[in-house]
């Protein structure tokens, strides 16, 4: 009776070995997937007020690169530079992958860094 038992013991232990790992394949998979994206709704708060929320009119110039090689502050996901002479604005925005890392979509940083091209400060 008592190896029946034992071995009782034994395949209860495997099953909750096997639904763990299972859990983190599960956790990790989702990580992986989703990365850290961010809700819609809290990336909307980025969004610039509806009065500099609009397509930029000058010469618009849309740079793309990896974070390090940005043409402004390194740690930021994107930056605006406007020409205090000529309506030109130029955006850099960080990659794909770095966007995705951090949670945030192309369209709310695009816009964000527009609001900026028009004006906004913050």
């Amino acid at each position: 009776m008592t190896n029946q038992k034992f071995t009782w013991l034994s395949s209860l232990s495997q099953w909750l070995v096997i639904l763990f790992l299972a859990w983190c394949a599960t956790i990790t998979l989702y990580t992986v997937v989703f990365g850290n994206a961010r809700s819609r709704a809290e990336q909307e708060k980025l969004l610039p007020p509806a009065e500099y929320d609009y397509h930029y009119e000058g010469i618009l110039f849309v740079h793309r690169a990896p974070m390090d090689k940005m043409d402004c502050n390194p740690k930021r996901l994107a930056c605006a530079k406007v020409w205090q002479d000529k309506p030109i604005c130029s955006i850099w925005i960080a990659s794909d992958d770095d966007l995705k890392r951090y949670g945030y979509d192309y369209d709310i940083v695009l816009r964000h860094e527009l609001g900026h091209c028009n004006g906004w400060r913050h």
